[in-house]
């Protein structure tokens, strides 16, 4: 796993509004401030596992075998 940079909670857009944070690939939960991405599942790129929480149960599921997380990740992006 691989701890992307944190974004400060103040920070706005050109809008003028606070900034959203993407949904977990995990939970579906949106990632917050502090995010990790499952580099084994994702490889790299933008897809599934790169947007997960440090929410306690999304912690968990990620001892979860490679497969079997990948398929979680894809099914948790298809119902958002």
């Amino acid at each position: 796993m691989t701890r992307l940079k944190r974004r400060p909670h103040d920070e706005r857009g050109k809008h003028g509004r606070y900034i959203g944070s993407a949904p977990c690939d995990a939970c579906g939960k949106p990632v917050g401030t502090a995010f990790y991405t499952d580099d084994d599942v994702c490889g790299g790129s933008d897809g599934p596992g790169f947007y997960l929480c440090d929410r306690k149960q999304c912690i968990a599921r990620r001892d979860l075998p490679l497969d079997a997380r990948r398929a979680l990740y894809i099914a948790t992006r298809g119902e958002q």
